[in-house]
C-alpha cells in the first residue's frame, strides 16, 4: 500500500494509553536517524518495527487533562492496525463538548508527507520554540472545523489533528489556534 493510500486511510479512520523517555531503541534507530525531523530512509524501508513506534496513547493523563480532556473518551485511532502507523484519539463528551484531538505517529518521513500528492495547503510554522512544522490539509478537504499540523522526528513524522465541535453556547474553538496549542502541549512528550 502506498504512503498516500495509507495516510488517506489513516485520516478517514480518525473520524471519530508513562511517556517514552530517552533515546530511541537499538541499532535500527542509528540506521535511520539524523537530526530531529530528518529520518534518512523512506518509511517503507525503515528498520523500526511497528511495535517500536511511539504509542501516542501513552501521553500522560496530566497533560491531556490540563488540555481539557479529563472526561474525554480516549482510544486507538485505528480499529485495525495499519502498518507503519500508531494513533490515539481523544474526544470530549457531553453537552459542553468543544473539541476532539488526535495524534498519529508514523515511520514515514516528514519529507514524504510534504511530497504526498494527496496533501496541500502547506503553511510553515514551528512548535516548541522553533522546531519546523507545517499546517496542511487533505486535497479537496474544506472543513472549517478541522486543522492538521505535522513535524518530523528522527524516526519518521508526527501529525496532530483537531476538530472543533459546533457548540450551542459560547464561542466555538478556532481550529488553527487549537491545533497549535495541542501540538505545543504534546510535543515535549513525543520522542524527537
Amino acid at each position: 500500500m502506498s504512503f498516500g493510500a495509507v495516510l488517506v486511510a489513516a485520516v478517514v479512520l480518525l473520524a471519530c494509553s508513562p511517556p517514552m523517555t530517552g533515546e530511541p531503541k537499538g541499532d535500527r534507530v542509528s540506521q535511520i536517524t539524523g537530526a530531529a525531523g530528518t529520518a534518512t530512509v523512506p518509511g517503507d524501508a525503515s528498520p523500526i518495527t511497528d511495535e517500536e513506534l511511539f504509542d501516542p496513547c501513552t501521553i500522560p493523563d496530566d497533560v491531556t487533562n490540563a488540555f481539557g480532556l479529563a472526561t474525554a473518551i480516549k482510544r486507538n485511532g485505528f480499529p485495525t492496525p495499519l502498518p507503519r502507523w500508531r494513533s490515539c484519539v481523544w474526544s470530549q463528551t457531553g453537552a459542553n463538548a468543544r473539541f476532539g484531538v488526535s495524534i498519529l505517529v508514523t515511520a514515514y518521513t516528514f519529507q514524504e508527507l510534504l511530497d504526498n500528492p494527496t496533501k496541500d495547503r502547506f503553511v510553515p510554522t514551528t512548535v516548541e520554540g522553533g522546531h519546523a512544522a507545517t499546517y496542511f490539509a487533505e486535497k479537496g478537504e474544506d472543513d472549517p472545523n478541522r486543522c492538521k499540523l505535522a513535524w518530523g522526528t528522527s524516526t519518521g513524522a508526527v501529525i496532530v489533528d483537531t476538530t472543533a465541535f459546533v457548540v450551542r453556547e459560547g464561542p466555538r474553538e478556532e481550529p488553527r489556534p487549537l491545533v497549535q496549542r495541542w501540538a505545543e502541549a504534546v510535543y515535549p512528550h513525543i520522542p524527537s
